[in-house]
């Protein structure tokens, strides 16, 4: 393909961008965030067999990538669309996944880099060095739907819910919902308040990117929701989709609570098109153990 193709797509500092590069016999293409950038272009097989570098340029010397570099995949397939939106949040560690070669997390405490999926493993080298991570990805689940029209749009398994009221605007095209089954490492604590073990991540990639409001949005398996609490007790916190830090906006607060062991909790009217979500719940819906002193 060469170096003077100009792809468009532009990485913004200081923010994670998910970037994915798929080889095909006519074309390269890369996908931002999930958003494809195509160049075509005939291109030979790679097989992977030789030694690669992650963040620098064999070939130019002193190109060398200047950030964080995180969750690295290498596959002996081409990548469709669909599954590059639902994967990109998601780590690969829980399951098979079909021709993965390669999975470098960087998670290691020395310089040796381990390969999770295979036996290609690595070094640090030159001014490389490993650092704490808080991108949004870890273990859990996604889902795919088309938001053209009024209703309720179960995202199962993902455990939301969102509901579009007739007569508003529509994202006329796919959101892609992920759910992070772990309570971000840079989160925040709304007011000394416990937050759900979960938080969800969505992605607009319809062609209306300025929708009315969901109507509703329906959060189900959120861990224990107490009979104690109230209907409006718990918030809706959000933040942008790929963000780290532990600024969270307050988005609404819930209309009604489903009680249970594995409860929900339901709010109305909510303000975002995309961007990660977390909810705040109450005190009444912790497990608080006491230890009898003898």
């Amino acid at each position: 393909g060469g170096y003077n193709w100009n792809s468009g797509a532009r990485l913004e500092p200081g923010v994670w961008t998910h970037l994915a590069l798929v080889i095909e016999p006519n074309s390269a293409t890369i996908y931002k965030d999930g958003v494809p950038y195509v160049h075509k272009t005939s291109l030979a097989l790679n097989d992977f067999y030789s030694s690669i570098s992650i963040g620098a340029d064999l070939n130019g010397g002193d190109r060398f990538f200047n950030g964080w570099i995180d969750e690295v995949c290498l596959y002996d397939r081409s990548l469709s669309q669909n599954e590059i939106r639902e994967i990109m949040h998601l780590t690969r560690t829980h399951s098979a996944v079909n021709g993965l070669l390669s999975y470098y997390q960087f998670n290691e405490g020395s310089a040796k880099i381990f390969d999770r999926e295979g036996s290609h493993h690595g070094a640090l080298s030159g001014s490389a060095e490993l650092v704490q991570s808080f991108a949004p990805v870890g273990p859990g689940s996604s889902k795919r739907l088309d938001l053209s029209a009024e209703g309720d749009y179960q995202f199962f398994p993902t455990g939301l819910t969102a509901g579009i009221a007739p007569g508003t605007q529509f994202p006329e095209g796919e959101l892609c919902v992920s759910r992070i089954n772990y309570i971000p490492s840079t989160y925040f604590d709304p007011v000394q308040k416990p937050v759900s073990p979960s938080y969800w991540i969505v992605h607009n990639y319809g062609t209306n990117k300025n929708f009315a409001n969901f109507n509703s949005l329906l959060f189900d398996n959120i861990g224990s929701v107490s009979a104690l609490s109230g209907d409006k007790d718990y918030g809706l916190f959000g933040r942008f989709a790929n963000a780290d830090t532990s600024i969270w906006s307050p988005l609404a607060s819930s209309s009604y609570r489903i009680p249970g062991p594995d409860g929900g909790v339901e709010f109305q009217m909510v303000n975002i098109r995309e961007g990660q979500l977390l909810i705040s719940k109450t005190n009444a819906d912790t497990l608080v153990v006491h230890v009898n002193e003898s």
